[in-house]
């Protein structure tokens, strides 16, 4: 329930199918289709959020404008042969954050996701910080994947 997309991916990151408007044809990223290779291999998966620019390829608008958790079963043929991978996304505010906001311990606590580049999966209370300091667009709604976590002193 809740789902904002499903699509069946290819192999080669191909999208063959999808709910999503405008993103038939279309290719995903070589990210997620390393992130998909346990699916082609049978199993299931949980992929994280990442921006839509850097989750697909070739796109020029992108429809998915809020943080999506995926969540990515095999599609197998008569033979049992896994021909096709079948993605269901989710806002990621609908429940991931919510999991997190839930390991709060006190009122100052925080926790936060992030991905194996830094990029910043969950929402902060700091986020009014953020668009001050340059860090976030002072426009955008949101904090999540708009921003990569890096030692202090680093680019």
């Amino acid at each position: 329930a809740n789902a904002v997309a499903a699509n069946v991916v290819d192999a080669r990151g191909n999208i063959l199918a999808t709910t999503v408007a405008g993103y038939q044809g279309l290719q995903v990223s070589r990210a997620v289709v390393d992130d998909l290779a346990p699916v082609f291999a049978g199993g299931t998966r949980f992929i994280a959020p990442r921006p839509e620019s850097e989750r697909l390829v070739g796109a020029t608008r992108y429809a998915l404008n809020r943080p999506v958790v995926w969540f990515a079963a095999p599609v197998r043929d008569a033979r049992g042969q896994v021909i096709a991978v079948l993605q269901i996304g989710k806002y990621s505010d609908m429940r991931f954050q919510g999991i997190l906001g839930a390991a709060r311990l006190d009122p100052t606590a925080e926790s936060y996701a992030f991905d194996e580049t830094g990029m910043m999966l969950t929402e902060s209370r700091y986020a009014d910080a953020l668009r001050a300091q340059g860090i976030v667009p002072a426009d955008a709604p949101r904090v999540a994947l708009r921003f990569r976590l890096r030692e202090p002193g680093t680019a």
